[in-house]
This record gives C-alpha cells, sequence and structure tokens, in this order.
C-alpha cells in the first residue's frame, strides 16, 4: 500500500512539474480536439477583418459647378465645387487690399506659384473645416501638381482669401465653412519656374477622398 501511494505522489509531482491535468495523467480525454478548437477561434478573427475602406475618386471641371460627396472623420461631407481658374503667379496677395498691412505669399527668384481658384459652397447640414481641403492628414490622400516629365510636388496648402476677424484682408490657412455658405478656396504650391510650360495634373483631397481638378 506505501508503494502504491508512494507512486501516485511522484505520478502527481511530475503532472505538477509538465503542467498536465488529472484527466491526462490516467489517459482521459486525451486528444486534439482542444487544440483544433483554438486553431478555429484563431482562424475565424479573419473572417472580421475589414480591408481598408477604398475611396472614390472625385473629378471637378472647370467652370463647371458639380456636386460632391466624400468621407472624412467617418462622417459624409457634401459641397457644390467650382473651379474658377488655374493660373501662375509670383505673388499671392488678398483681393483688392486697401489696408496697410496684409498677409501674402511671393515666391522666389527661381520659383512660381501654382494656384487653383474654387468656389466652395457646403450643401450638407454641418460645417466642415479646412481639414477636409488637406490631404496630408489623411492616409489615404495626398495632394500632388504632376508635371509633364513626371516632375511630382506634394503637399499642397489650402488657403482663404478673405477678410479676417479683425476686418482686414489676410491668407488663412484655418477656416469653417457653415451649411449653405460659400468661400473661395485657393489651393497653390510653389515650383521651379522651368516647370511653367509643362502639362500639369492636379490631384487634391476633398475629405479621405481624391479630388481631381481638370480644364
Amino acid at each position: 500500500m506505501k508503494k502504491v501511494l508512494s507512486l501516485f505522489l511522484i505520478l502527481m509531482c511530475i503532472c505538477i512539474l509538465t503542467g498536465c491535468s488529472y484527466s491526462d495523467l490516467f489517459g482521459k480525454n486525451n486528444n486534439s480536439s482542444g487544440n483544433d478548437n483554438v486553431e478555429n477561434n484563431s482562424d475565424s478573427s479573419y473572417d472580421n477583418y475589414e480591408d481598408t475602406p477604398v475611396y472614390e475618386d472625385l473629378e471637378v471641371t472647370k467652370g463647371v459647378p458639380k456636386t460632391i460627396e466624400g468621407s472624412y472623420n467617418d462622417e459624409t461631407v457634401t459641397a457644390e465645387i467650382t473651379v474658377n481658374d488655374v493660373y501662375w503667379t509670383t505673388k499671392l496677395v488678398p483681393p483688392s487690399p486697401t489696408e496697410t498691412y496684409y498677409t501674402y505669399y511671393e515666391a522666389n527668384s527661381d520659383e512660381v506659384i501654382q494656384v487653383i481658384e474654387m468656389n466652395v459652397k457646403n450643401i450638407g447640414t454641418k460645417n466642415f473645416t479646412h481639414y477636409v481641403f488637406e490631404g496630408f492628414l489623411s492616409d489615404t490622400c495626398t495632394p500632388t501638381f504632376t508635371y509633364d516629365g513626371g516632375y511630382e510636388y506634394t503637399g499642397a496648402t489650402t488657403l482663404e482669401l478673405e477678410k479676417n476677424s479683425q476686418g482686414k484682408h489676410d491668407i488663412g490657412v484655418f477656416y469653417t465653412i457653415d451649411p449653405l455658405e460659400t468661400k473661395t478656396i485657393y489651393a497653390m504650391t510653389r515650383v521651379p519656374a522651368e516647370v511653367k510650360e509643362k502639362g500639369l495634373t492636379v490631384n487634391l483631397c476633398f475629405g479621405d477622398n481624391k479630388l481631381n481638378i481638370l480644364w
């Protein structure tokens, strides 16, 4: 009896050290069904995996008002956008400034400023901010100005030219467009003057959607 008890105690010690259960010790339920269940559960997690959303490419043609709908922060943003003009300049100033002090952008001697001028009317029910047009904050869209030969310039800045809170003309980077409000937005980038004669393709952003400008 003492030998049987000693053998049992030895087996129990082995079981504790190896992590086996009481049923494993006596050969009960010793099958792979538990492991199979674990594998099946881990495999099923892929069934719930969602790919990164694919956002729609939007297009706006110069001089043609178009209603577009985009996504930003899991919300829908809607606007009517009209591209008024696409042009070069060496200095971007507020419209008809009469003040002695105002903000402006000026190109260096070997640069020009590419400008996309747009009227943007918020036809949604909530306001949206400048972030909707600042694609560098988005993982799905980066504003690009691409010229013939593959010359590409990124990080275009969206600007607004109007009177500031003090009633003076200013170029503001931060703005809000309220429902049914229309503002003129200027997207611009500085580029070497030598690309001025090359053809241009512009891809901006509207929320997380690509916004292609055609003219």
